[in-house]
């Protein structure tokens, strides 16, 4: 008799698929610009609550920003060593 219990359990790979199908169905019937908006007003969004949260977590901090060199240590420059 076939051990069912492992085949009945679905792999990542197969949610990921789905994942893909489901992603590509809604482009096809919404269209390729209002997801395009919706994606890229999402990301603004996150870039925003991170560099608030960022400066809301320095400030409470107290410590004064770090200021590093723009040619850094490994910048190929003569002499900076």
């Amino acid at each position: 008799m076939v051990n069912r219990r492992r085949i009945v359990k679905p792999s990542v790979a197969l949610w990921t698929l789905v994942a893909l199908v489901d992603a590509a169905l809604l482009v096809v019937s919404v269209g390729l610009i209002p997801v395009l908006l919706v994606l890229s007003g999402g990301a603004a969004v996150t870039i925003a609550a991170v560099a608030a949260y960022r400066m809301i977590v320095s400030d409470r901090a107290g410590a004064e920003p770090t200021v590093v060199p723009a040619g850094g240590r490994w910048s190929g420059g003569r002499g900076e060593r």
